[in-house]
């Protein structure tokens, strides 16, 4: 008997931890990870990609910048 009681007591802990990996697997910052991680294993550089992004975003906004001080 006991030993049934147990099995019930861990399938149900099993069926907690299975929706905590669910809620887990849907964050935002999992998903993102997901998306690096592809892009990487497929050859791309997406950290390096997005540091270029940034840094052409800061180039645009300091030519913005000087722009609006001369007028």
């Amino acid at each position: 008997m006991k030993s049934i009681r147990r099995i019930a007591q861990l399938r149900r802990r099993m069926g907690e931890v299975q929706q905590q990996m669910d809620a887990v697997q849907q964050a935002e910052i999992f998903q993102l990870k997901q998306t690096i991680e592809e892009t990487e294993a497929m050859g791309g550089d997406p950290l390096g990609d997005l540091a270029k992004q940034l840094m052409q975003e800061l180039s645009e906004r300091k030519i913005q910048l000087e722009i609006a001080r001369q007028e």
